[in-house]
């Protein structure tokens, strides 16, 4: 058994359900957090700041976002 910290992976973008298709790419190495929409500014800092990557779709995200 091992102890490996799972990546956390943000992911923006507007759909219905669950990111089945970043899942499957992903795999079970990673834990997602939805940012179900584009508008940074409703993103909460404290999330921002524990992910190891964000994946942006459909939205170019400005200095709030990268400041974290």
């Amino acid at each position: 058994m091992t102890d490996r910290k799972k990546y956390v992976v943000g992911i923006t973008d507007h759909m219905i359900g669950a990111p089945d298709l970043e899942a499957d790419v992903l795999g079970d190495d990673v834990e997602m957090d939805f940012f179900a929409g584009t508008d940074e500014a409703s993103f909460a800092p404290d999330r921002l700041t524990r992910l190891d990557a964000l994946m942006v779709w459909g939205h170019r995200l400005g200095k709030k976002a990268s400041r974290t």
